[in-house]
């Protein structure tokens, strides 16, 4: 389960349900440095929106709207703060 609110949480390698009414932004970057790390986001029809292999802890990475239903899934050693934004 996916708990938002307007802060930065971090997360490690699973499968993550989004079950938030309101559409949300988020922003994704990589904690650990040299410890590659993928994150995908999948809607609820089964679509991939978004995908990035996160390489350098620098990057910081606009995840874009984030709906009901859909499912984030991260990949890899590394951890990932995500922080979220409600519109």
């Amino acid at each position: 389960m996916f708990t938002v609110s307007s802060s930065s949480n971090v997360y490690t390698q699973g499968i993550y349900s989004i079950s938030e009414i309101n559409q949300f932004n988020a922003t994704v970057k990589l904690v650990n440095p040299n410890i590659p790390t993928s994150l995908s986001i999948v809607d609820s029809n089964g679509n991939q929106k978004f995908y990035n292999r996160f390489d350098a802890q620098t990057e910081v990475v606009n995840i874009g709207p984030i709906n009901n239903a859909d499912m984030i899934a991260i990949v890899g050693k590394g951890e990932l703060a995500i922080t979220f934004t409600k519109d």
